[in-house]
Protein backbone atom coordinates (compact mmCIF):
# COMPACT_ATOMS: atom_id res chain seq x y z
CA UNK A 1 0.00 0.00 0.00
CA UNK A 2 3.08 2.46 1.07
CA UNK A 3 4.59 1.74 -2.57
CA UNK A 4 1.47 2.71 -4.21
CA UNK A 5 0.90 5.77 -2.09
CA UNK A 6 4.83 7.25 -3.17
CA UNK A 7 3.90 6.09 -6.93
CA UNK A 8 0.64 8.42 -6.63
CA UNK A 9 2.68 11.21 -5.06
CA UNK A 10 5.24 11.20 -7.37
CA UNK A 11 2.58 11.15 -10.97
CA UNK A 12 0.80 13.84 -9.06
CA UNK A 13 4.34 16.05 -8.83
CA UNK A 14 4.95 14.93 -12.63
CA UNK A 15 1.57 16.50 -13.35
CA UNK A 16 2.96 19.78 -11.20
CA UNK A 17 5.95 19.68 -12.94
CA UNK A 18 4.46 19.40 -16.41
CA UNK A 19 1.90 22.13 -15.94
CA UNK A 20 4.98 24.65 -14.59
CA UNK A 21 7.01 23.51 -17.90
CA UNK A 22 3.54 24.59 -19.50
CA UNK A 23 3.79 28.22 -18.01
CA UNK A 24 7.54 28.69 -18.67
CA UNK A 25 7.22 27.38 -22.27
CA UNK A 26 4.17 29.93 -22.98
CA UNK A 27 5.81 32.91 -21.64
CA UNK A 28 9.08 31.56 -24.01
CA UNK A 29 7.11 31.93 -26.81
CA UNK A 30 5.64 35.19 -25.72
CA UNK A 31 9.49 35.93 -25.30
CA UNK A 32 10.49 35.05 -28.68
CA UNK A 33 7.28 36.96 -30.05
CA UNK A 34 8.63 39.99 -29.04
CA UNK A 35 11.89 39.53 -30.10
CA UNK A 36 10.80 38.30 -33.83
CA UNK A 37 9.00 41.58 -34.44
CA UNK A 38 11.73 43.63 -33.56
CA UNK A 39 14.25 41.57 -35.72
CA UNK A 40 11.61 42.23 -38.25
CA UNK A 41 11.13 45.66 -37.38
CA UNK A 42 15.04 46.13 -37.79
CA UNK A 43 15.53 44.42 -40.74
CA UNK A 44 12.58 46.64 -42.63
CA UNK A 45 14.05 49.58 -41.03
CA UNK A 46 17.54 48.57 -42.41
CA UNK A 47 16.22 47.60 -45.64
CA UNK A 48 17.94 43.91 -45.61
CA UNK A 49 16.14 40.30 -45.82
CA UNK A 50 19.24 38.57 -43.26
CA UNK A 51 22.17 38.70 -41.37
CA UNK A 52 24.77 36.33 -39.92
CA UNK A 53 26.07 36.63 -36.55
CA UNK A 54 29.17 34.40 -36.45
CA UNK A 55 28.26 31.50 -33.50
CA UNK A 56 24.95 31.87 -33.64
CA UNK A 57 23.46 31.56 -37.20
CA UNK A 58 22.03 33.14 -39.93
CA UNK A 59 18.84 34.99 -39.63
CA UNK A 60 16.57 35.53 -42.24
CA UNK A 61 12.68 36.60 -43.22
CA UNK A 62 10.38 34.31 -44.15
CA UNK A 63 7.17 35.47 -45.85
CA UNK A 64 4.12 33.15 -46.35
CA UNK A 65 0.86 33.91 -48.22
CA UNK A 66 -2.11 32.06 -46.12
CA UNK A 67 -5.48 32.13 -47.32
CA UNK A 68 -8.62 33.26 -45.55
CA UNK A 69 -12.21 31.81 -46.40
CA UNK A 70 -14.65 34.68 -45.99
CA UNK A 71 -17.48 33.69 -48.10
CA UNK A 72 -17.97 29.64 -48.36
CA UNK A 73 -20.60 29.94 -50.56
CA UNK A 74 -18.57 32.05 -52.72
CA UNK A 75 -15.79 29.78 -52.64
CA UNK A 76 -18.44 26.47 -53.04
CA UNK A 77 -19.93 28.11 -56.24
CA UNK A 78 -16.31 28.93 -57.63
CA UNK A 79 -15.13 24.94 -56.87
CA UNK A 80 -18.07 23.70 -58.78
CA UNK A 81 -17.91 26.25 -61.55
CA UNK A 82 -14.15 24.62 -61.87
CA UNK A 83 -15.27 21.19 -61.61
CA UNK A 84 -12.82 20.84 -58.56
CA UNK A 85 -15.46 18.28 -56.70
CA UNK A 86 -12.10 16.57 -55.32
CA UNK A 87 -11.60 19.74 -53.52
CA UNK A 88 -14.99 20.10 -52.28
CA UNK A 89 -15.43 16.44 -51.08
CA UNK A 90 -12.19 16.41 -49.06
CA UNK A 91 -11.65 19.99 -48.64
CA UNK A 92 -9.69 21.03 -45.06
CA UNK A 93 -7.41 24.23 -43.80
CA UNK A 94 -4.28 22.39 -45.23
CA UNK A 95 -5.13 20.90 -48.24
CA UNK A 96 -6.73 24.32 -49.15
CA UNK A 97 -3.56 26.72 -48.27
CA UNK A 98 -1.45 24.07 -50.52
CA UNK A 99 -4.13 24.41 -53.84
CA UNK A 100 -4.28 28.13 -53.19
CA UNK A 101 -0.54 28.39 -53.02
CA UNK A 102 -0.21 26.49 -56.47
CA UNK A 103 -2.95 28.71 -57.99
CA UNK A 104 -1.12 31.36 -57.05
CA UNK A 105 2.58 30.05 -58.39
CA UNK A 106 0.60 29.09 -61.29
CA UNK A 107 -0.86 32.82 -61.72
CA UNK A 108 -4.26 31.16 -62.18
CA UNK A 109 -7.28 32.79 -60.78
CA UNK A 110 -7.72 33.00 -57.71
CA UNK A 111 -11.03 31.39 -56.14
CA UNK A 112 -13.45 33.72 -54.96
CA UNK A 113 -14.80 34.56 -51.28
CA UNK A 114 -11.23 33.89 -50.32
CA UNK A 115 -8.80 36.66 -49.50
CA UNK A 116 -4.52 36.66 -48.63
CA UNK A 117 -2.74 37.82 -45.81
CA UNK A 118 1.12 37.30 -46.04
CA UNK A 119 2.58 36.13 -42.54
CA UNK A 120 6.47 37.00 -42.40
CA UNK A 121 8.88 35.21 -39.23
CA UNK A 122 12.63 35.43 -38.20
CA UNK A 123 13.83 32.15 -39.11
CA UNK A 124 17.67 31.61 -37.59
CA UNK A 125 19.50 28.44 -39.31
CA UNK A 126 22.78 27.53 -36.63
CA UNK A 127 26.46 28.91 -36.96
Amino acid sequence: MEELKSKMCEYRNLLNRKSELAAQIDAVKADIGVLNFKIREEFERMGIQNMTVPEVGKFFLRSETHPTVESQEALINWLKERDDYDMLLSFNTNKFKSYYKELLKNNEELPLGVTQFIKTDVVVHKA
